[in-house]
């Protein structure tokens, strides 16, 4: 299936996209209407088919259909069923004000349907596996029962582009696009952007973009921010692409998602981008754990904390992220001049690398998950009893939560969240590494807590 970008039809100009909803044929001509040696073809067939090939009677290529369900000319014989129907050899095809179409599902649904269309009636069919002959016969049929049902003229538009009949798509398109439907807008606009069917034009193109996007079509939205970000076609302006970016994020767009997260930790925002790197976690991008890890290794809108960095970067490797796996080899390898937090980050990194081997990815996070045992660990090395370490929330842990909070002049809730654990966290690694020349922190206790576990190295 391939999916409709806008500058994908300009020589490259664009990097490919993921699917969307305008299609573009293979580069290969669709094998039933390719040139090749063609079967050998009942002389009787042939005699019928010239008799009617020019027929003005619709009833007569009807017929033809019938003899020949499986004929060589049945494309062609459609076709021109269709444009005698629709009156596209005297007048624009009919059409009503019925914008929205019948749900119940039928032929034309079944066999044209997009995938990605939000108004599609069932599960859609990509374009690779779109039969263009029988999408044409239903989606004409569908149009007899029911004409000017954009739902049907889009679908029908996307058969004949498929079957590589540009103009009479262009028509469909047209007429379906007129009455709102931003599958069929952004159908045009790569149409326009492409020149099938149509004079190439990229200022109508755009235009035909623009209108699917502000009724509310996410891969549009997410094309026209690419176009404001690189400013090809339009003058570039990055309040309009990130504007564009953001419509198309909210409605979960991964793409989108992660041009934003990028946009923001490039120019410096990373309050912002700590905020969309965990959508992206959430969406399912990849990339986004080991961007994530990498902000918790510098501190780049968080605290620093190595070990969180190696959390992040191995729920990344578990999930696919090469370039995560890379982050904890990395680590890994420097450990021999590392301080003792990073020494046990590297110890949590030697540990995800060998748990690699065995357990199955895992789901991918939106937060981070709060661990009590940890926090329990935690709070009683810093010398706050939190009771048995067994990973219950009970009174004992929240009261040395609170005493916690207290000491250090935070808003005392006794809950036991993300932000608390880093908190901690931050604490144990400054009484673990030696301050600036060489004297230990200072604090309401003075044990430096059981540095036991580096003994595995």
């Amino acid at each position: 299936m391939k999916i409709f970008v806008l500058a994908m039809a300009l020589a490259a100009a664009m990097p490919a996209q993921a699917d969307g909803l305008a299609d573009r044929p293979a580069a290969s001509v669709h094998p039933q209407f390719a040139q090749v040696d063609p079967p050998e073809i009942l002389l009787p067939e042939i005699t019928f088919w010239e008799s009617v090939r020019d027929a003005t009677d619709p009833a007569e290529l009807e017929a033809y259909l019938r003899a020949y369900p499986d004929g060589q000319f049945g494309a062609l014989a459609l076709l021109r069923l269709t444009r005698l129907r629709a009156g596209a050899e005297g007048a624009a095809p009919a059409t009503t004000t019925d914008a929205a179409g019948e749900t119940a599902l039928n032929d034309c649904d079944r066999l044209a349907a997009h995938p990605e269309d939000p108004q599609r009636t069932g599960n859609g069919v990509s374009y690779d596996d779109l039969d263009a002959t029988g999408a044409i016969a239903a989606c004409d049929g569908a149009l007899r029962d029911e004409p000017g049902v954009a739902r049907f003229q889009f679908q029908l538009g996307r058969a004949l582009a498929k079957a590589q009949f540009y103009e009479d798509a262009i028509k469909w398109y047209r007429l379906a696009a007129e009455q709102d439907y931003a599958p069929s807008q952004a159908s045009l606009a790569e149409m326009y952007g492409d020149g099938r069917g149509v004079p190439r034009d990229y200022a109508e193109a755009v235009a035909w973009l623009r209108k699917a996007g502000e009724l509310g079509l996410a891969q549009a939205q997410f094309d026209l921010g690419y176009v404001y970000e690189t400013g090809r076609f339009v003058d570039p302006s990055p309040v309009e692409a990130i504007s564009w970016y953001q419509r198309a994020a909210e409605q979960g767009h991964v793409d989108a998602i992660t041009e934003l997260r990028l946009y923001y930790y490039e120019n410096g925002d990373f309050s912002e981008a700590l905020r969309w790197n965990h959508r992206a976690i959430a969406a399912g991008d990849l990339g986004a754990y080991s961007a994530l890890g990498g902000m918790y290794m510098a501190g780049q809108g968080v605290i620093k904390d190595e070990r969180e960095a190696v959390r992040w970067f191995c729920e990344g490797a578990r999930a696919g992220d090469e370039l995560a796996t890379d982050e904890l080899l990395r680590i890994l390898d420097a450990r021999d001049n590392a301080d003792a937090t990073l020494l046990l980050a590297s110890a949590q990194a030697e540990a995800c690398l060998v748990s690699l081997e065995g357990p199955a990815p895992l789901e991918p996070l939106g937060e981070p998950a709060v661990d009590f045992a940890e926090i329990q660990r935690a709070l009683g090395d810093l010398g706050y009893d939190p009771g048995p370490i067994d990973g219950a929330m009970g009174n004992r842990t929240r009261e040395a939560i609170q005493r916690y909070q207290n000491d250090r002049g935070l808003a005392i809730d006794g809950e036991p969240s993300p932000a608390l654990f880093g908190r901690l966290q931050e604490d144990l690694a400054n009484r673990r590494a030696p301050a600036a020349g060489g004297s230990q922190p200072t604090g309401p206790i003075d044990d430096l807590g059981d540095l036991g576990e580096l003994d595995t190295f």
